[in-house]
């Protein structure tokens, strides 16, 4: 009877070690669910995952809140920087979900349909292990504490010009693999990259121009200053770039050494033969919404020439302005938020 009570204690450990494990463990078969159902060709379907995954986005927010001190600190760099890229996305769901269909402020210089008219889409705080992060900060973390820009250039932001969502979470096993590969995919569509041989022109997106700009040159000072580490102080160039970017300007070649193993093979062999000038390839904020859009009402039918009738023919309708890059404000003070969950 002894041995029995204590079989019994010891599978009564073993099932509260379980569900404590459980509880503090993310688990990306739901997330996986939603990424694969709701995506198509790189878009979301927004309002189906508002009316049907509303709830599910919430809870798998809530689990990152509750990973327990003692395992976090227990997890390999690699889960660490998987955690937090699965939190940026999850994040991200939640903001244009919980405010969809996201619509136009006419102060902000921002498409009608884009996550800066979200009200603190970037700055918003979120329970994590760590603290309350944002969007905003946990970008940073990748950055100074992992020591990867790549990371942040290929998380999905919920516009067009940024990458599209992924169809899985991203686990420690493979997150490098996968930055590698989403880094050469985005850098290979128009959406990071466009090559114009014939008037020598690259541009770049304005993730790599201007709003990371910054850090990327300096991941791209380090590595450079990497590879010379076994050069003899005498040997090593004094200034500026060398090799096939040596008729660059500083800048424009450390970029095109960051960028160089993510460029398509033929655009890097054009590139070294004869200089480029190195543009901005200007970013579209709208949402990649892939909802359908609503039925006409009945007994009116849709007109496709309805808001170009009153033009003469082969007259043009004005081309819109250019919507303006909206300096970030400085983050809000973390007590001044209420955050989305509390415990």
């Amino acid at each position: 009877m002894i041995r029995a009570a204590l079989c019994a204690l010891f599978f009564l450990a073993l099932t509260l070690t379980g569900a404590r494990a459980a509880r503090a463990q993310f688990d990306p078969s739901s997330l996986n669910r939603i990424l694969r159902q709701y995506q198509h060709d790189g878009d979301f379907d927004y309002g189906a995952i508002r009316d049907k995954e509303k709830d599910n986005i919430a809870a798998i927010l809530r689990s990152f809140g509750r990973v327990e001190k003692e395992r976090w600190e227990g997890h390999v760099e690699s889960e660490q920087k998987a955690f937090w890229m699965n939190a940026h996305l999850v994040i991200t769901l939640w903001a244009i979900v919980a405010n969809y269909p996201v619509e136009g402020d006419s102060i902000r210089f921002f498409p009608g349909d884009s996550v800066q008219q979200i009200p603190d889409f970037w700055d918003a705080q979120y329970i994590t292990p760590e603290g309350m992060q944002s969007l905003r900060s946990i970008e940073r973390k990748l950055i100074e504490q992992f020591g990867d820009v790549r990371a942040v250039l290929v998380l999905f932001n919920g516009t067009r010009s940024g990458p599209p969502p992924p169809t899985e979470a991203w686990t420690g096993r493979n997150v490098e693999k996968r930055i590698e590969r989403r880094m050469e995919q985005y850098f290979a569509s128009d959406r990071g990259a466009v090559h114009d041989y014939q008037n020598a022109t690259l541009e770049l997106s304005e993730a790599v121009t201007d709003f990371w700009r910054a850090d990327v040159l300096a991941a791209a000072r380090s590595a450079r200053d990497a590879n010379q580490g076994n050069v003899p102080v005498a040997l090593r160039p004094r200034t500026g770039p060398t090799g096939p970017w040596r008729r660059y300007g500083e800048e424009d070649a450390l970029l095109l050494e960051f960028l160089s193993p993510y460029l398509p093979a033929r655009t890097l062999s054009r590139l070294k033969v004869k200089p480029h000038r190195i543009e901005t390839l200007r970013y579209d904020w709208r949402l990649n919404d892939g909802t359908p859009p609503p039925p006409a009402p009945e007994g009116i039918p849709l007109d496709p020439a309805a808001p170009f009738q009153d033009l003469e023919p082969g007259e043009l309708p004005a081309a819109q302005s250019e919507h303006k890059i909206r300096i970030p404000e400085k983050p809000k003070d973390p007590q001044e938020l209420t955050p989305l969950f509390g415990e």
